[in-house]
């Protein structure tokens, strides 16, 4: 089965993050708890999408 329905809506949510905390960076300071979140959500997307990029399609 084919991962390719996970992954762009995962790329989508990766990139909104990125955007996001890009415009936060302006408003808060980088160990804020708002940016500390926005960071590891961003990672937990990363790694889901690496995850998914790794698994076999059969």
């Amino acid at each position: 089965m084919s991962n390719v329905h996970l992954v762009d809506p995962l790329s989508r949510s990766i990139e909104d993050v990125r955007m996001e905390l890009n415009v936060s960076a302006s408003s808060y300071s980088l160990n804020s708890p708002h940016m500390l979140q926005l960071s590891r959500k961003l990672d937990s997307l990363l790694n889901q999408y690496e995850n998914l990029s790794n698994t076999p399609c059969d």
